[in-house]
């Protein structure tokens, strides 16, 4: 009876002691694993409990390297009988983990302060599972896609107009076209990324195959979503061309001039200009280079006719003005030349020089407008079609056209005998040209726009001779 009781009393006096001591124990490990992942945390199905940060730091940059290489291809189905994909990663899509943010995750999992700590030592600990943070770079995403856009996209076609042997013109109908949807794709793949990051870590690692080797990661499929693109021009917007709004004609001599002409000419034929749309003569018929058809042919320099490439591109520029002027356009941009030129009126000319002087001008109506350019055998003529307005007319009346004198300016040469006199340099008048633009609308007057140009003189040169005089080489402007 004494053993049994001293034995009863043994044990109640050894148990505590013992919890005590494993207690303890526990305690002085919960302060090693102070700094720690908690016990019984997984990054998915790795087990990183008990690793310090720079571990877990280690473990998550692997994933986020292998995760760099997942295979992505996206598809087009858009069209079901011809399906098309495209292979990338997502790295190239710039899809990925936070490692930062992953990391954090884990270090706080679990965390209940050294009491919870203890008691998670003592206890058995329950699995805290923490999936990866997924990031997504959305500027290199968009700038897969728009890689992605250019192969896949349909664009839509434009009706056009075209241009018949009789004189007129036809339709040609237009279609939509098939466009990735960007703003709807990228929330489908970040959408499918999460998805994929939620599921993959969490399944049992299957990147090894049986035989030991590394198995090919399987790619991730995302159907892209397209949209219908509507053609900016349509047939029906076609459709309110109903008639010619003006036309110009200009003559010229054929030659290479007249080619250059030509070559102008071809650029802007068959243009057309929706409403508030502004015409670039310097945009649409692009650089005078040998490279682009030009060829040489004198241009006017400083008021001088001088040797260059693409002459009698001013021509084309001038002619267009007055058919512009005709219809009742606005004249953003014109700058006439340093003198008048032969194959029109003084005030009526607009000069170009890419890179420098520019002809512009918008559509200023509320339909469509067609320019129709016809430049052979010495004729150029420029025809614009539009949605006529009846009982408008729109004319180009003549105010006034008043020449100046022609200035002298005399250089003096010893080398000629004196009082001979040589003409350098051929000089022009300083010319005034007012004209006005006169719309009608039932007979009477809406608008009557002055436009006013202003050439001023250019000197003629004239060498006089001073040799034999005691006058020393001067120059004077009389």
């Amino acid at each position: 009876m004494k053993k049994m009781l001293r034995s009863r009393v043994l044990a109640f006096i050894t148990i505590p002691i013992v919890i005590g001591v494993v207690v303890i124990s526990e305690f002085i490990h919960a302060l090693d694993d102070q700094g720690k992942v908690a016990s019984g945390v997984m990054l998915g199905q790795t087990q990183v409990g008990g690793l310090t940060a720079v571990q877990l730091q280690d473990v998550v940059n692997t994933l986020a390297l292998k995760l760099e290489h997942q295979p992505v291809v996206l598809l087009d189905i858009s069209n079901k009988l011809h399906h098309r994909s495209w292979a990338t990663d997502a790295q190239h899509m710039g899809l990925g983990i936070d490692v930062t943010g992953t990391v954090n995750k884990l270090m706080q999992a679990g965390q209940n302060g050294l009491i919870g700590t203890v008691v998670n030592q003592i206890s058995a600990p329950k699995p805290i599972v923490i999936e990866p943070v997924p990031e997504i770079n959305t500027e290199r995403l968009s700038h897969e896609l728009r890689l992605v856009s250019k192969t896949f996209d349909i664009p839509a076609v434009n009706a056009k107009i075209l241009m018949l042997k009789s004189g007129g013109f036809g339709i040609q109908h237009g279609s939509n076209g098939s466009v990735v949807n960007q703003s709807e794709a990228i929330t489908e793949i970040q959408t499918q990324w999460n998805s994929f990051i939620s599921n993959t870590v969490t399944q049992p690692d299957s990147s090894t195959a049986s035989n030991g080797s590394s198995a090919p990661l399987q790619p991730i499929d995302i159907t892209l979503p397209f949209m219908i693109s509507q053609p900016a021009i349509n047939d029906s917007t076609l459709r309110t061309i109903n008639g010619e709004l003006s036309s110009y004609t200009s003559y010229y001599r054929v030659g290479l001039r007249g080619d250059n002409i030509s070559v102008a000419a071809s650029h802007i034929n068959g243009m057309i200009l929706m409403p508030g749309q502004t015409f670039s003569y310097n945009n649409v018929v692009g650089p005078r280079t040998t490279e682009d058809g030009f060829k040489p042919a004198p241009v006017i320099i400083d008021g001088q006719l001088k040797p260059g490439i693409g002459g009698g591109v001013c021509q084309v520029s001038s002619t267009l003005y007055n058919a512009a002027l005709l219809a009742n356009m606005k004249i953003v941009e014109r700058v006439h030349h340093g003198f008048p030129v032969e194959y029109l009126h003084p005030g009526r000319d607009a000069t170009v020089a890419y890179g420098a002087i520019d002809f512009q001008f918008q559509n200023s109506s509320k339909y469509p407008i067609l320019l129709r350019a016809i430049a052979k055998n010495g004729v150029m003529q420029f025809i614009i079609f539009g949605h006529k307005i009846p009982g408008e007319v729109v004319k180009l009346v003549r105010g006034y056209i008043k020449y100046g004198d022609i200035p002298t300016q005399i250089i003096k040469d010893p080398e000629l005998p004196k009082g001979d006199r040589v003409i350098e340099k051929a000089g022009h008048p300083d010319i005034k040209a007012l004209w006005y633009r006169t719309v009608t609308l039932d007979g009477k007057v809406i608008k009557n726009q002055p436009i006013l140009t202003h050439y001023d003189a250019f000197p003629t040169i004239v060498d006089v001779g001073t040799r034999g005089s005691a006058i020393s080489h001067t120059s004077a402007q009389q």
